[in-house]
């Protein structure tokens, strides 16, 4: 099968229409800081797969934790959920309490690994392998982890890594050519003009079958993609500008079924001789799930 990397010709505005294969899942995360009715959801609807909510830092609930689930499924918007643990509490009681927040168990969970706040830490290798394993337990879906490159190594590799899928945030464009160009993407056609399925930069060999997904910025253009630029926040009415833009390092149908918060298995394909082709697979899901009709 030929692969047509996507441009900016074949990514139209809503990207529900694009075609090529393979095609990569887009997906947004989003937290407080979006505010209280600061999420155009129609618009983000049209412009991502997957939407991932924060579910709290700590023992300390998302604000909006409850407001983006229930806007998420009213809008037929598939979901994730993310947790940053507090290093400096007990880390099994977190994973357990993070899995009985509003919405958690019916969508996958992810392991923010890095330092909750200012003034805080990362977590070390066996804390980390702590909470991990305890939201194996505790979470009805298989858990995913997410973090730089930088971080994992500075705890040292642990064999959790190979067991989970991993999402790898990292927003420069290149290393070999930091001294040249340290900008960050606002759009994603950039970015699948120049790296199309590629890995995050400094992936380790040993670890690509668990990479699946790729934080390409955190300076998306929030208000091109899903931001109201005003909020229904009395505090604060203007809405975001700046986005966490991600993407799969895998083709969408194959993210889309890993991400998918009902474990809904698409129908098989119409012809069990053929093979399965990705855009066949992912317009069944649209199907599934009532979107992009």
């Amino acid at each position: 099968m030929t692969t047509i990397h996507p441009t900016s010709d074949n990514y139209p505005y809503s990207f529900a229409d694009a075609t090529e294969v393979p095609r990569q899942a887009r997906i947004v995360d989003i937290s407080r800081y979006w505010r209280t009715g600061g999420i155009d959801w129609p618009r983000l609807e049209k412009n991502f797969d997957g939407v991932v909510i924060a579910a709290g830092v700590g023992f300390r609930k998302d604000v909006l934790l409850s407001e983006h689930v229930d806007c998420a499924n009213a809008h037929n918007v598939p979901y994730n959920t993310f947790h940053i643990p507090d290093p400096l509490k007990n880390m099994t009681e977190q994973a357990q309490w993070y899995s009985e927040q509003y919405g958690v168990a019916n969508a996958k969970p992810w392991f923010d690994n890095e330092r909750p706040y200012i003034g805080s830490r990362e977590p070390t290798k066996s804390e980390a392998d702590e909470y991990q394993y305890a939201l194996d337990n505790y979470h009805p879906l298989e858990p995913g982890e997410y973090s730089r490159w930088e971080i994992l190594i500075r705890q040292g590799l642990s064999p959790r890594l190979k067991k989970h899928k991993l999402w790898i945030a990292h927003y420069l464009w290149d290393l070999d050519r930091l001294s040249e160009d340290v900008k960050t993407y606002q759009r994603y056609e950039p970015f699948f003009e120049q790296r199309a399925l590629d890995y995050p930069p400094n992936t380790l060999d040993e670890y690509l079958d668990s990479v699946i997904a790729w934080q390409i910025t955190h300076t998306g253009d929030a208000r091109y993609y899903c931001a109201n630029e005003i909020t229904k926040d009395p505090v604060y009415m203007y809405g975001m500008t700046n986005a966490d833009l991600n993407v799969s390092t895998i083709p969408a149908c194959e993210f889309m079924l890993m991400f998918w918060q009902d474990e809904q298995e698409p129908p098989p394909p119409d012809d069990p001789e053929e093979p399965c082709k990705c855009c066949d697979v992912l317009r069944k899901i649209y199907e599934l799930a009532k979107r992009y009709i």
